[in-house]
């Protein structure tokens, strides 16, 4: 076997043994599930973003909401650690709008800022899968 033969086969074992090759990027994700409700109502249709907060590796994860609750499983689900919470959800206003010549029913976003663009909304999301169970008793208030 020749030299380079050898050095390649030696980097190809030790490689992973390293950290070489990329392992070490891998994004902890934990499942979540739990309520939303507004003014003490179930959201019937919305969306719930978790947002790492810094120091915390990972892509928003958005989670759909429906009939009040949502859940998802931990090869979707957020990052491990501290994240903000943006939640979203629109409804039929019961008006007609034209728009560029066509009539649609308008839908609005009725969740107030404070729980979407501006949230305060914050959640730890933990290994321990038992312990992301969530409740958001969102208000108009």
């Amino acid at each position: 076997m020749s030299r380079w033969t050898s050095l390649f086969c030696l980097v190809v074992l030790l490689g992973p043994a390293c950290g070489c090759g990329g392992g070490g990027n891998d994004v902890h994700r934990a499942a979540v599930k739990g309520t939303v409700t507004f003014d003490g109502k179930p959201v019937d249709n919305g969306m719930a973003l978790f947002v790492p907060e810094s120091g915390v590796e990972g892509p928003p994860v958005p989670v759909t909401i429906v009939d009040g609750k949502f859940e998802v499983p931990a090869s979707a689900g957020p990052t491990v650690g501290r994240n903000g919470v943006q939640i979203t959800a629109t409804k039929k206003t019961g008006k007609i709008i034209t728009f560029q010549g066509e009539q649609n029913e308008e839908i609005v976003q009725y969740i107030p800022a404070r729980y979407n663009e501006q949230t305060d909304l914050k959640v730890t999301v933990s290994v321990d899968e038992a312990e992301n169970q969530f409740e958001f008793p969102l208000t108009s208030q």
